[in-house]
């Protein structure tokens, strides 16, 4: 590890830098070494009660966009799926 890449672990940036850096990511993609290593840097982490909240909105969101591309799209109601119970209710 280089000393310049220590020098800003555990950095805290502000939202702005956070979108900039987000979009300058935009589109490029990771080698499967790279995912590997960053996955077991963070294996093990505990998250704070606000990445939990965080995640679990972007889960849901995943999972609601998924509903309307497979289902609602397609005009089908697939009485497994917990979001078409809940539209027919």
């Amino acid at each position: 590890m280089s000393t310049t890449a220590a020098t800003h672990l555990g950095a805290k940036r502000s939202d702005e830098a956070r979108r900039r850096m987000s979009e300058a990511q935009t589109g490029k993609t990771q080698s499967e070494e790279t995912k590997k290593k960053r996955a077991d840097a963070n294996r093990g982490q505990k998250r704070s009660e606000e990445s939990k909240q965080r995640i679990s909105e972007a889960l849901k969101g995943n999972a609601t966009g998924s509903h309307i591309r497979w289902h609602v799209n397609k005009g089908i109601t697939n009485p497994e799926c917990k979001l078409c119970q809940e539209n027919n209710q």
